[in-house]
């Protein structure tokens, strides 16, 4: 797909040429520059004591990629929590029978 895309835009003649990964991480920092912009301008507009934004409005080019990405882009998921840390189990290790040094898990054998 990224290799039709890349012959599209290059076959524009308008601006810069890349190759398929260059065009795929060109549209991934844009992405990202986007849901920034939009977060800033949500921030913006959700303070308190009115006052014009300090945040500049999306262009129409802006407003078009984000009806591509969709209606929640950017919003992040309602009543959604993710920890600072992820939870690590350690490893369980078994006693061997003979020395009783810890002894890494054995497969379970159906037949036993």
């Amino acid at each position: 797909m990224w290799l039709s895309i890349s012959e599209t835009l290059n076959s524009l003649g308008e601006g810069a040429t890349k190759d398929w990964k260059g065009w795929s991480n060109y549209w991934v920092d844009y992405k990202a520059k986007l849901k920034r912009k939009v977060a800033a301008l949500r921030t913006s507009q959700n303070r308190t004591g009115g006052g014009p934004a300090d945040v500049n409005p999306l262009s129409d080019v802006e407003k078009k990629f984000l009806s591509l990405l969709g209606e929640g882009f950017g919003s992040g998921l309602p009543n959604t929590q993710v920890g600072p840390f992820p939870i690590l189990t350690p490893p369980t290790t078994h006693v061997g029978p003979d020395d009783g040094q810890p002894q890494p898990p054995q497969p379970q054998n159906d037949q036993e």
